[in-house]
């Protein structure tokens, strides 16, 4: 607990002090005539009032002191998570939310470097705590609360006291916003391929190697367009709707124009390593299309086995979302071994269709010597494939960061606050406390108890106080006087 905390509940405290104290003395007194005590306490509190309005005047002032030196070394800043997971304790990308991470060594790192300040990570966490903001009367015991807004507060302690408390959070909380926007922007590194790869692939190979990579960004754009099919960038015009059509364009015109002449002129950077790895591949093939052809036939004789009566149809009770039942149809063996002879004969086709095309490549090769221009040529289409991908590619990423600038962006809020001066709720807090102050310690006074003094005025009980005193004297002369005349 920081001392100005301890300071606070000390002030606080005191008011209630000081009634159980009343209340202990009322008890402890055990006098009968309760009205009679307080009467005469009443009588006694008339010399006091100058002290009672002293020590509230003081209290006070305390009070208000403890209030402007809290605003001195004490700021808070409330930091709100807005998107949709955060109200299940989640990150933007599904992860567990973990609020101590505004304390991490690398967010106060780059706190003090960004506010210039001379302490260490360590230093300034000390003066520091993460609490999440209670939602007051909505929380109970019978729902779970997960708190999408936390207070960041910084109290000030001796190594400390030269900073000053506004900057130190709110360079804190914009630190810890950086890093959240830079774990959790999206990645765009599949939009940025390596061209180089393309220095160790022959011409036919550079087709494909150009289909992968625009098969990425037409899937990256189609899944963004299905987040947000109306999203249109203010930078580049684009939606992630037109950005995909786009890239399958390329893919289907400019890819198959390219492909389409490398074929025709039989162009191929070493035909003879060309040839033999398409026959390899045709190998390789082959005996995978056998494999599932074979696979096709056998489930076909599975399905044969069975008996017409098993194989029509299976009907089994159900339950719907009303809590009303059904008879649903169910799958039986029958049915699975039918998918899975439809699947192994479409990818049998696919394989001998691959086989066909290879061979027609290896036809090309060998029937057709391409040409220095022809072979030129090809390398310009190769220029123009890449200039064109490259388009491709920063739309999306210029479309996309457009995007995640007007979103998540609006992932996080940050509120500092400002106690520039005493607010009106601190002054009624204040002089609450000191009323408070005032009536108990008045009830204190009244109810302590007194020694009762003699009867008689001042000046009486000084004037009796003086005849014993002169008898006093008398007594011990004459005594004196008696032990000389017996001498």
């Amino acid at each position: 607990m920081s001392r100005i905390n301890l300071l606070h509940y000390v002030l606080l405290g005191m008011p209630v002090v000081l009634f159980f104290l009343s209340l202990i003395l009322v008890m402890g007194q055990g006098k009968k005539d309760f009205m009679g005590m307080i009467k005469r306490g009443a009588g006694r509190m008339k010399r006091k009032l100058a002290l009672v309005l002293v020590l509230s005047l003081l209290y006070g002032a305390a009070w208000i002191g403890q209030e402007q030196l809290q605003g001195a070394m004490q700021s808070t800043a409330v930091i709100g998570f807005n998107y949709p997971e955060a109200s299940r304790g989640l990150t933007p990308n599904k992860t567990r939310l973990n609020a101590s991470k505004i304390l991490s060594e690398e967010v106060l790192d780059q706190a003090i470097q960004d506010a210039g300040m001379n302490i260490s990570a360590q230093e300034l966490r000390d003066c520091l705590t993460v609490m999440p903001v209670k939602a007051g009367s909505t929380i109970s015991t019978d729902t779970t609360y997960i708190s999408t807004e936390y207070l960041l507060t910084y109290t000030a302690n001796k190594d400390t006291l030269f900073l000053n408390p506004q900057t130190v959070v709110d360079m804190v909380a914009h630190a810890y916003y950086d890093k959240f926007i830079a774990d959790y922007t999206r990645k765009t590194i599949v939009l940025e391929p390596d061209f180089d790869e393309l220095a160790e692939l022959d011409y036919l190979d550079i087709d494909g190697w150009f289909d992968v990579q625009t098969k990425a960004i037409e899937d990256y754009a189609w899944a963004l367009s299905s987040e947000n099919s109306t999203y249109q960038s203010a930078t580049t015009g684009e939606t992630f709707y037109s950005i995909a059509e786009k890239a399958k364009n390329y893919r289907e015109v400019q890819l198959e124009r390219y492909n389409s002449y490398i074929l025709t002129y039989g162009i191929a950077k070493n035909k003879p390593q060309y040839i033999a790895k398409l026959n390899y591949d045709n190998k390789i093939t082959s005996m995978d299309y056998l494999k599932n052809v074979a696979t096709h036939e056998i489930n076909l004789e599975a399905i044969d086995l069975y008996e017409r009566d098993m194989a029509t149809v299976v009907l089994v009770p159900s339950e719907d979302t009303d809590g009303k039942y059904y008879m649903s149809r169910t799958k039986i063996g029958v049915d699975y071994f039918a998918d899975e002879a439809e699947t192994s004969m479409k990818t049998a086709a696919q394989q001998q269709l691959q086989v066909e095309t290879n061979n027609y490549t290896i036809q090309q090769m060998q029937a057709v010597n391409a040409s220095a221009e022809q072979t030129a040529q090809a390398d310009k289409m190769v220029e123009s494939l890449k200039a064109e991908y490259q388009v491709l590619s920063d739309l999306l990423k210029n479309t996309l960061k457009d995007y995640d600038k007007d979103t998540i962006n609006n992932y996080m809020s940050i509120v500092v606050s400002q106690q520039e001066k005493m607010e009106s709720s601190d002054l009624k807090k204040v002089i609450l406390a000191t009323v408070g102050f005032a009536v108990f310690f008045c009830l204190l006074l009244t109810v302590f108890p007194y020694r009762e003094q003699p009867a008689g005025n001042g000046k009486e009980r000084k004037n009796a106080k003086n005849v014993k005193e002169l008898k006093r004297k008398r007594a011990e002369h004459n005594s004196t006087e008696r032990e000389e005349d017996t001498k």
